[in-house]
């Protein structure tokens, strides 16, 4: 409480005017960054498998797991547990599938 009136006497006093926050808008561009930064990551990986040689695969992969965690880093909670819900299921049944444990078990 301090802290905010302290801050808006200062800012009155050199005239400083600070715009009102709209929380709307900053999730909404969070949200865009994120998804722009998660697809560029999966395209990158996409063209990583379409490439024949050893060092632009290597290199591709490094830059598509770096936009990838980039764009988990700024996504918001809600699809970041999405994410890793659906990640855990894949794993899960993949791993069932393997160790013969699925349901299917003869």
């Amino acid at each position: 409480m301090f802290g905010d009136n302290l801050t808006q006497v200062v800012f009155q006093r050199f005239g400083i005017i600070i715009p009102p926050l709209h929380w709307e808008s900053i999730i909404l561009h969070i949200f865009m960054s994120s998804l722009i930064l998660l697809l560029i990551g999966f395209g990158i990986f996409f063209l990583a498998w379409k490439t024949k040689n050893e060092i632009n695969r290597i290199t591709a992969m490094f830059s598509g797991t770096i936009s990838l965690i980039w764009g988990l880093a700024l996504a918001p909670l809600s699809l970041q547990l999405f994410i890793e819900i659906v990640s855990l299921l894949a794993a899960f049944s993949i791993c069932m599938r393997c160790l013969g444990c699925g349901l299917k078990r003869e």
